[in-house]
């Protein structure tokens, strides 16, 4: 599983609160595997 550092997790928190987009789309938005937002 790939390593997403603290700073990318915040930032992934923050837009799911602030765009009511999915975690999903926000990593492929933002380069990020979508494999650990499931865990998320």
């Amino acid at each position: 599983m790939p390593v997403v550092s603290p700073e990318k997790r915040e930032r992934v928190k923050f837009l799911t609160l602030t765009t009511n987009k999915s975690a999903e789309q926000i990593a492929s938005e933002e380069n990020i595997s979508a494999s650990w937002v499931q865990n998320f």
